[in-house]
């Protein structure tokens, strides 16, 4: 099998790359984002992460979303750079 190209639906398609990129080679991952408007829900996580970014930076935002991105061996490697008040720096006003 050459120049395999992986399909998936929103974040469930990359959980299933994931999970073969250590079986196969793979050379390209097409996500398809299958919401044609996003919820109430979405729209709220947006916004509070918008807020949160304009308060703690992409520390702050890479911290409250790690834990449902990464694996717990991940986690584990990275917790002492992670979760460190001192990291999150508010964005520039036209970050």
């Amino acid at each position: 099998m050459k120049n395999i190209i992986l399909c998936g639906l929103s974040i469930s398609g990359f959980y299933a790359a994931i999970a073969s990129l250590e079986e196969i080679d793979v050379k390209g991952l097409v996500l398809i984002y299958t919401l044609r408007k996003p919820p109430s829900r979405l729209d709220w996580i947006n916004s509070a992460m918008v807020n949160a970014a304009k308060l703690g930076g992409s520390a702050l935002i890479m911290d409250m979303g790690m834990s449902v991105i990464a694996s717990p061996k991940f986690l584990d490697k990275v917790n002492t750079n992670a979760l460190d008040f001192e990291n999150y720096k508010p964005l520039h006003k036209n970050d």
